[in-house]
């Protein structure tokens, strides 16, 4: 374990150098993240057993192809992309915002009429995730809309338009709020921290200060879902649970022991080809099973899909290949495009869970949806496609 504290330690020191002391880029946030998460292992008391020579093995090989791969690729020059986003699709997207709140209340309505029997905050949570008596998982073109909204209007807010980026903050918030979901309120978050620090805004103390914050929020929500107090959550055992119980998970994944070839990698092909009836193997569910011992989880770190199909070289392979488009959105992102700096801003919400789960070839049919409406206003502004507008850049810039 302490050789693998070091690693991760020297791998932050040279990311934050070769990143010209940015803190987000991959190789600082991997090395970061894996860094925080070990240390509390070690100093922390609780009754995981310690990690075996799987997971450590399987974590160095993935911290130091991930580093190296996106340190490589930042090193390279590449032709800056300065097109800016169309002030009308941004509008469309800010109307479309709006017009489709009303579903979102209607939900949270239709939500708390069983609160009476398990507690409002409850309630909405497993209306969220299914478990409601229609079975619906909330969710739908709409939530892509709001986060996108939101980012642009981050991003471009000035003086005379802020109250744009005041209501697509409201709305998105409220869907975290509504769906007691604390992973939206991190990606609300990582997404606001980023982008206001890709445009010279804040400063590590206020994420610091931010990540503070957000830590006694989790503990609130989780006190609100199981109807206690804030005095009646164990704040150690809340911080073991949710950062790392993952790892102990790690060590009891089989290696290439998924029962069709790449299914967790390349899930959503299956998800297509299934859709479209080429295959009738159905994709394994984004939900991973849960494990009772040596804890109830069921998170397993970024590292499952991979391990699971493919072993520790899935794990290589894909820490280096993943690390590669990090390390080439972040260059591109450090040299002031708009929309690369939203996109990677997309990319530090899968950086930073990374300790508990794999996001990207999870769910990657969503962030593709997500990266087409991102994309729209700026191919708008590229084609010229209203005439008779342009677009707005922030006059703080």
């Amino acid at each position: 374990m302490i050789w693998l504290i070091l690693i991760a330690a020297l791998f932050l020191v040279v990311g934050v150098v070769c990143s010209k002391s940015n803190i987000l880029s991959p190789s600082v946030i991997t090395s970061a993240v894996w860094l925080f998460c070990l240390l509390l292992f070690v100093v922390l008391p609780h009754s995981l057993p310690w990690p075996s020579w799987q997971f450590l093995g399987a974590l160095a090989i993935w911290i130091v192809g991930m580093s190296v791969s996106s340190l490589t690729m930042q090193s390279v020059s590449y032709k800056p992309y300065l097109e800016e986003a169309d002030v009308t699709v941004r509008t469309i997207y800010l109307a479309i915002s709006l017009l489709t709140v009303p579903g979102l209340i209607m939900y949270a309505q239709h939500a708390l009429e069983s609160a009476s029997t398990m507690g409002w905050a409850n309630a909405l949570r497993q209306s969220a995730i299914g478990r409601s008596d229609d079975g619906e998982i909330y969710g739908g073109l709409q939530v892509i809309i709001w986060q996108v909204s939101y980012m642009l209007e981050l991003y471009y807010a000035d003086k005379s338009s802020r109250w744009r980026v005041v209501v697509a903050g409201v709305i998105l918030l409220s869907f975290a709020f509504l769906t007691m979901s604390k992973w939206g309120f991190l990606s609300f978050f990582l997404t606001t921290i980023t982008i206001l620090y890709f445009k010279k805004k804040i400063s590590l103390r206020h994420i610091l200060i931010g990540l503070s914050v957000l830590f006694v929020l989790f503990v609130l929500i989780q006190a609100a879902r199981f109807a206690t107090d804030y005095d009646g959550i164990d704040k150690n055992n809340f911080t073991v649970l949710y950062l790392l119980s993952s790892i102990t998970a790690f060590d009891t994944l089989e290696p290439c022991s998924s029962a069709h070839w790449g299914e967790n990698v390349f899930r959503a092909i299956y998800a297509v080809g299934n859709k479209l009836g080429l295959t009738a193997t159905e994709p394994p569910s984004s939900l991973l099973p849960f494990i009772s011992q040596p804890i109830e989880t069921n998170t397993y770190t970024t590292m499952y899909p991979f391990f699971k199909d493919f072993g520790y070289l899935g794990v290589g392979i894909f820490a280096v290949l993943m690390g590669a488009i990090y390390g080439f959105l972040f260059k591109k992102a450090q040299q002031g495009g708009a929309f690369y700096v939203l996109l990677y801003s997309l990319c530090v919400n899968i950086l930073v869970i990374q300790f508990a789960n794999e996001m990207l070839m999870t769910s990657l049919l969503a962030y593709i949806k997500q990266w087409l409406f991102l994309l729209l206003p700026f191919l708008a502004t590229k084609f010229n496609v209203f005439k008779h507008t342009k677009s707005l850049v922030s006059i703080d810039e």
